[in-house]
């Protein structure tokens, strides 16, 4: 794909008020991934590669926390994962606004086709190391209702960007 993955966004990117340059989905660290029927989407949860430079010693931070939302879904395939897992995100531009998504890491392995529209939300920064630390999130409403990553069960987190 040429480009970058963030050019598929459909709107601004909160990932350009932390990064000077956003890194790519290559070896990001894979949390979690939500599946949902409406749309039919699929959401991974990553931690990205990459110290937040525009912010990391104000924040006293060194790892960004996202969701990407692949929206109209098909074809999902899904292998062996035990999160986390350090992954490759790799897009490839098909045909009718179509996006063939394979994730791939040890032992790991997400294959779908997606729309070439994506979003990205909940993000945060946080110190690697202190997983279930404090999280510092970008958006106003997420630092209010969140000061780290609720557990899994949390569907207002997982399944809203």
């Amino acid at each position: 794909m040429t480009g970058t993955w963030t050019d598929l966004l459909r709107h601004p990117s909160p990932l350009d008020r932390l990064f000077s340059s956003v890194p790519p989905l290559r070896g990001v660290r894979l949390r979690s991934v939500t599946l949902d029927r409406s749309g039919p989407t699929v959401t991974l949860r990553v931690d990205l590669p990459g110290v937040p430079d525009l912010v990391a010693g104000k924040w006293e931070c060194d790892t960004v926390q996202c969701q990407v939302r692949f929206l109209a879904v098909g074809g999902l395939r899904m292998s062996g994962w035990t999160p986390p897992v350090v992954v490759d995100v790799g897009l490839e531009r098909l045909a009718r606004r179509r996006v063939g998504v394979r994730v791939t890491g040890e032992g790991t392995r997400l294959v779908f086709v997606a729309s070439d529209a994506l979003d990205v939300g909940r993000v945060s920064a946080f110190r690697a190391g202190d997983d279930g630390g404090p999280h510092r999130f970008v958006r106003p409403l997420d630092a209010r209702l969140y000061a780290g990553t609720p557990e899994p069960h949390e569907r207002a987190f997982f399944e809203h960007l």
